[in-house]
C-alpha cells in the first residue's frame, strides 16, 4: 500500500550512542510514519476516498441514483455526496439501473473490499507509528521534543504512545539514545573594586551633585544681574558634577564594580547608584523614571562671555 513500509521492514540508519538531536534518517522516518498515520486516520484522506469513490462513480455511470446507492451500500446520502467529489482510481462494471431492479451485490462486495483495504491501511499505519514512537521514547526522547517534529502537543503524543495498540510483529529502527543537552555555565564574572582615589572622587561628586536643580540658564534674560549670573554659574557647576558622577558610575559598572560598592562610594542608599545610572542611559529605564536631560552648555553662554553688570553709581 502506498506510503507504508512492508511488514518487518527495517530502516537502515547509523546509530550513535548519545544524541541531543535525532539523526536525520531517524527524524525523517519518524516524521513520515506520523504523516502516514495522520493521513490514514483522516476522513479526508485522498487515497482512501478515491478507492471508495471508484465504486460510487461506476454505479452512477451505470445509471444508479445517489439515494439508491447510499441505501444499497449502507452509507448516508451525505457521505455519497462527499465521495463523488474525489476522482476514481478505476472504472468498475456493474449492471445498469432499471426501475425495480435489485441493487447489485457485486457493488456491495467491491465497496466492502475497499473499506477493508482502507481500514487495514489505517491499522498498519497506526501500528508502525505507535511502535516507532514507543521505541524513540524508550531511548529517552521526551514527548515534547518528538511532538515538535510533527506539529502536535507532547500530551497528544503521550496519549498515542500509551494507547492499547498491539504492535506485535512491527519492527522499527533502533533510535539513538537521548541525552539532555547540558547548558553551558555562564562565565565567571570577576568583580573589581574601586581604588581609594576613586571612592574619594565619587563621594566628592555625589556631595556636589546632591544640590542639582532644574536650572538650565535659559531664564537669565538679556541683562541678568550679578546675583542671577552667580546662581546660574553655581547651577552649571553642580550639573557638570552630576553628569561626571553618572559617567563614572557607568564606567565602573562596565568594569564589574558591584552596585553595593557604588552605593557605598557615593554615600547612597541601596539602589540609588543604579537608579542614577539608568536615568543617564545605562540599561533599560524603568517606566517610573524620567530620562535625565543633558545640560546644554549654550544655555549658559551668558555666564562665560558676559561679565556681571554692576550697578552704575550716580555722580555726586
Amino acid at each position: 500500500m502506498p506510503g507504508i513500509p512492508a511488514k518487518g521492514a527495517r530502516i537502515d540508519v547509523a546509530v550513535t550512542k548519545k544524541q541531543a538531536k535525532l539523526p536525520d534518517a531517524q527524524e525523517s522516518a519518524f516524521i513520515k510514519a506520523y504523516a502516514d498515520f495522520r493521513d490514514a486516520k483522516s476522513p479526508h484522506d485522498a487515497w482512501a476516498n478515491r478507492k471508495l469513490a471508484s465504486v460510487i462513480h461506476s454505479l452512477q455511470t451505470a445509471g444508479w441514483p445517489r439515494r439508491t446507492i447510499g441505501e444499497g451500500l449502507g452509507i448516508t446520502p451525505e457521505r455519497v455526496r462527499k465521495l463523488v467529489e474525489y476522482p476514481p482510481t478505476m472504472v468498475l462494471k456493474f449492471p445498469a439501473y432499471e426501475t425495480g431492479a435489485q441493487f447489485p451485490k457485486s457493488a456491495v462486495t467491491a465497496f466492502r473490499k475497499r473499506e477493508d483495504d482502507v481500514n487495514i491501511r489505517a491499522m498498519r499505519a497506526e501500528k508502525i507509528f505507535v511502535a516507532m514512537l514507543r521505541a524513540a521514547h524508550s531511548s529517552g526522547w521526551p514527548f515534547p521534543q518528538l511532538a515538535r517534529l510533527v506539529g502536535i502537543s507532547g500530551e497528544r503524543l503521550r496519549q498515542i504512545a500509551e494507547s492499547d495498540v498491539d504492535i506485535d510483529g512491527i519492527e522499527v529502527p533502533e533510535f539513538a539514545t537521548y541525552i539532555r543537552p547540558v547548558k553551558a555555565k555562564p562565565p565567571v564574572v570577576v568583580k573589581t573594586r574601586l581604588t581609594d582615589a576613586e571612592k574619594a572622587r565619587f563621594r566628592e561628586l555625589a556631595s556636589i551633585a546632591s544640590k542639582t536643580t532644574k536650572s538650565t540658564g535659559e531664564g537669565l534674560g538679556p541683562n541678568p544681574s550679578a546675583e542671577e549670573i552667580e546662581a546660574a554659574a553655581q547651577a552649571l557647576k553642580v550639573r557638570k558634577a552630576s553628569e561626571e558622577l553618572s559617567a563614572l558610575i557607568i564606567d565602573a559598572k562596565n568594569r564589574n564594580v558591584s552596585w553595593p560598592d557604588l552605593d557605598a562610594a557615593c554615600g547612597y542608599r541601596k539602589g540609588a547608584a543604579r537608579a542614577r545610572a539608568s536615568r543617564h542611559g545605562f540599561g533599560k529605564l524603568p517606566p517610573s523614571m524620567k530620562k535625565y536631560t543633558t545640560t546644554k552648555l549654550e544655555s549658559y553662554k551668558k555666564i562665560e562671555v558676559e561679565p556681571p553688570r554692576l550697578p552704575v553709581s550716580s555722580a555726586s
